[in-house]
């Protein structure tokens, strides 16, 4: 398992930084150029619509809470995506297309153009199966999250924990919540079609996300957790995605998805602080421990290791890779100051 990054726990908790959305966008700035972003999105709305639409019941589909996981599932299901064509494993049909583009010295803007075109088609023929199931993940993460947070919050903290636990163990949604009804249809179609490596991991997987409630309870109330504060909720949410696509996701990828999620996190509980602190939940933006340099500095941090990771000798083609991940963390960015 892949530890998470974090700074060590203050003895006497710091002054809780207050931040405002303009100054996360200022944070992570903008993309130079919109490169391979339109694939992205395309490939996104596609899986929304193959995992979710068309299979939801309308009361999942007509609820308020639906448009938060519409929007959050714009920033995971990218991050499945990019984890493929990012891997060292990468499908060999992406690799013929950045070899094309070094052999007649295509420029960026036409390598872009061209790809925007193709791709689509390429990753569908080359992974559509794990295209589908990154949607399904992202979905599932967001679902139980809202079911946690919101659906089951007017349950004690330990009886939230416990019916989380029991639909991911056991299958059992909760009376009336047709939310967790299609979550629990969404876990048997995973565990139905799973093959090869990704049945293999799916089951600790599955075992590790029903502990997943208990830490994210404690944080709330202040009782131990088992491990470092969100370190389980950031690791099985990325360990979901990389399941998923387990066929080219390896461990060097999965600890890069990992330092995204917790990009993501520190900036959703900035942006969260006012709420929390309102309800008491207990969160490391309110402590103090986590700042918005911090996520500045991580932010420059994942551009190194994006580079390092995509490891494209032809420079137009290693600059569009870095413009798109500039441009998704940008949107996580937009989604999360537009969504708190």
């Amino acid at each position: 398992m892949v530890a998470l990054r974090t700074e060590p726990r203050l003895a006497t908790p710091l002054p809780a930084e207050r931040v405002t959305p303009a100054a996360v966008l200022a944070a992570i700035p903008p993309a130079e150029h919109e490169a391979f972003g339109p694939v992205l999105d395309f490939l996104v709305e596609d899986g929304w619509r193959r995992v979710v639409a068309d299979r939801a019941p309308p009361a999942v589909l007509t609820a308020p809470y639906l448009r938060k996981i519409r929007a959050g599932f714009a920033t995971y299901a990218p991050l499945g995506i990019s984890a493929v064509v990012c891997s060292r494993e990468r499908p060999r049909a992406l690799d013929a297309v950045a070899a094309g583009a070094r052999l007649v010295r295509l420029r960026a803007d036409t390598i872009a153009a061209i790809g925007c075109r193709a791709l689509p088609a390429l990753l569908r023929i080359s992974c559509g199966e794990a295209l589908d199931r990154v949607a399904l993940a992202s979905f599932l993460i967001l679902g139980l999250d809202e079911l946690l947070d919101d659906r089951l919050a007017h349950l004690p903290p330990q009886a939230r924990a416990d019916a989380l636990a029991a639909l991911v163990r056991d299958r059992e949604a909760a009376e009336g919540e047709p939310l967790a009804a299609f979550c629990v249809q969404l876990l048997d179609q995973w565990q139905a079609q799973a093959r090869g490596v990704e049945r293999e991991l799916l089951g600790p997987l599955l075992r590790d996300l029903a502990e997943w409630p208990y830490d994210e309870v404690a944080l709330e109330t202040g009782e131990g957790a088992s491990g470092p504060p969100r370190q389980r909720g950031i690791e099985v949410s990325m360990r979901m995605l990389a399941c998923a696509t387990a066929r080219w996701v390896g461990a060097d990828e999965l600890s890069w998805m990992i330092r995204i999620a917790e990009l993501g996190q520190r900036l959703d509980d900035l942006l969260d602080l006012e709420k929390d602190l309102a309800v008491g939940r207990r969160t490391l933006a309110a402590s103090g421990e986590w700042t918005l340099s911090q996520a500045q500095a991580l932010y420059a941090a994942l551009i190194e290791e994006t580079r390092a990771l995509v490891d494209e000798p032809y420079a137009p083609v290693a600059w569009l890779f870095e413009q798109t991940f500039r441009r998704q963390l940008r949107k996580m960015a937009e989604i999360l100051s537009a969504n708190p």
